[in-house]
């Protein structure tokens, strides 16, 4: 399933699949300290749901944000530190702080989420069919074992002629989950949010004047 951003803003857009019909919504509202971003999937009941231009949304998962200590993911009354939900492995593109995050699923299997940098020039082995060669994605969700299986990448839509002439869709910003791990579509989108808020942050304090300079 490739889910379509109607902005460019992961923490803040409406997902829609390949038909165009709503799927989830994710706001996050602007404020200083203590955000928190609201993960809502459509409802086909409209039971405990709130309305957005005639579309039904059930809440799914909240994730407060916090600088100095864990940042939390709240799901059926339950909170769920973040620290206990990944593990950070390897070194990511702007090295060690940068590094990917593994967490297990509910069928017990491990997944890595590898983090890129927006204007990373993704490369592999030659040998390796599951990885995808383009400039344009981001983050790669992989299960986390030899086979390295794709389960789901992240395209920021792209601007200026040499993007259009190397992306066929670059006009849009999507999420693609690959069928055989859509029943994980859920948690997949929720853990996506949470890596893409991570990886964005990372990528400010690099370039950051007052960071490169120390």
């Amino acid at each position: 399933m490739q889910l379509v951003l109607t902005t460019t803003t992961p923490s803040n857009s409406i997902y829609i699949n390949e038909s165009g019909a709503p799927k989830y919504k994710v706001n996050t509202p602007l404020k200083l300290h203590d955000r928190t971003t609201a993960i809502s999937r459509i409802s086909a009941d409209g039971h405990e749901a709130e309305a957005e231009e005639g579309v039904q949304f059930a809440s799914l998962v909240h994730i407060n944000w916090h600088l100095a200590e864990s940042s939390v993911i709240r799901f059926q009354g339950h909170k769920y530190p973040t620290h206990d939900f990944f593990r950070k492995v390897g070194w990511g593109w702007y090295g060690r702080s940068h590094r990917h995050r593994v967490f297990t699923a509910l069928d017990g299997k491990e997944y890595k989420w590898i983090l890129s940098a927006y204007t990373s020039q993704a490369s592999a082995p030659t040998h390796n069919t599951n990885f995808i060669h383009s400039s344009h994605t981001m983050e790669q969700l992989k299960m986390n074992d030899d086979t390295e299986t794709l389960v789901a990448c992240y395209r920021p839509k792209k601007l200026g002629l040499v993007h259009i002439i190397s992306c066929e869709n670059c006009f849009y910003t999507s999420l693609k989950v690959f069928p055989q791990f859509e029943h994980m579509l859920d948690k997949i989108l929720v853990m996506f949010v949470y890596i893409e808020r991570i990886r964005k942050s990372k990528e400010r304090a690099v370039r950051s004047p007052t960071l490169l300079n120390k």
